[in-house]
């Protein structure tokens, strides 16, 4: 948001950081209790409650892109100079920060008046985007041990939503594709997902596949902790992959469950619940990883804030070992 300048006419990096929320295992409780009651409330009053969601995201969305352009002028290898200026309520702030803010406001804008329109999940895409980097930046998971937890109570809310509900709703329906879509009698679509026109063969448009904000978050968060641990362990590991195998290795785990799904998708022309696959694959992939190298006692209580007991091998960290510890967050 607007605030004090600073050298590079961006955010500080105090600023670009702000706080950050460890989660604790009452809060993994509060979070899953209140995303089941949240989905059942829009099943149930969807037209009284998209409009409130709609403002959410937009207000998220206009924070998160005006950080992630903040941040961009910040670290660009450019002479940018401040140019502070004095306005009412604000105080001072850079004329960076405010064109970022305008720029960012005009977006959300733009997209909240021609959301229906068929080209708009482009905009929608990229707000969605600084959505999640957002809220990815603003949670930290403490422990493998609680990201297990959180990820297979979430896989069995996926499926319980997306697979069980047809056998208990009157009409069928799947609580999660009919709160996601709105159903038949709505013509808007909750844009808590990242949206992507589906091209069938011969070549024609078939709809849109889905992927929601969780399906993103969680296993982020878990990819999130394995550079964590990457960053903090990395003086024992002398080879680059070794350095950063966790987070690689998550990654690659996660883009795998993501085919896995759409494989799954067009396999049964059924929407399918992602965390059932991407769950296994990114914490099946964390599990064997740290078991086979001896990593698991640290990754699963978190102990990991000082290497010593990875001092083994002391390396001195090359430019590129520098430059990620500058970027850790």
């Amino acid at each position: 948001g607007l605030g004090a300048p600073s050298p590079r006419g961006g955010a500080s990096r105090a600023e670009r950081e702000g706080d950050t929320v460890q989660f604790t295992p009452r809060m993994v409780l509060t979070f899953f209790v209140s995303s089941c009651v949240m989905l059942l409330a829009l099943y149930f009053l969807y037209a009284y409650l998209y409009y409130i969601v709609l403002a959410i995201f937009c207000l998220v969305a206009f924070m998160g892109l005006q950080r992630i352009l903040d941040t961009t002028i910040a670290v660009a290898p450019l002479a940018l100079q401040p140019h502070p200026l004095r306005l009412p309520l604000f105080g001072t702030v850079t004329i960076w920060a405010l064109a970022t803010s305008v720029v960012s406001l005009l977006a959300v804008i733009l997209w909240a008046v021609y959301r229906q329109q068929p080209n708009a999940w482009v905009a929608q895409d990229m707000l969605g985007i600084s959505f999640l980097v957002t809220t990815i930046q603003f949670i930290r998971l403490p422990s493998l041990k609680l990201a297990t937890v959180l990820l297979v109570a979430f896989l069995l809310y996926d499926v319980f939503f997306v697979f069980i509900t047809p056998l208990l709703t009157s009409n069928h329906d799947s609580v999660m594709v009919t709160a996601a879509t709105g159903g038949s009698g709505s013509s808007e679509t909750l844009p808590l997902v990242i949206q992507l026109p589906r091209i069938n063969l011969p070549p024609c448009f078939s709809g849109y596949s889905m992927l929601g904000f969780g399906d993103v978050i969680l296993p982020a968060l878990l990819v999130s902790y394995c550079r964590s641990f990457d960053l903090a362990t990395r003086a024992a590991k002398p080879t680059f992959v070794q350095r950063n195998l966790y987070f690689v290795a998550s990654s690659i785990a996660y883009a795998t469950g993501l085919l896995v799904t759409y494989i799954g998708l067009m396999t049964t022309g059924m929407a399918q619940p992602a965390l059932l696959y991407l769950v296994p694959c990114t914490l099946g992939c964390v599990w064997w990883n740290s078991w086979t190298r001896g990593d698991l006692p640290a990754l699963l209580s978190g102990d990991f804030a000082t290497p010593a007991a990875y001092s083994t091998v002391q390396t001195e960290p090359d430019a590129d070992d520098r430059d990620d510890r500058k970027l850790l967050p």
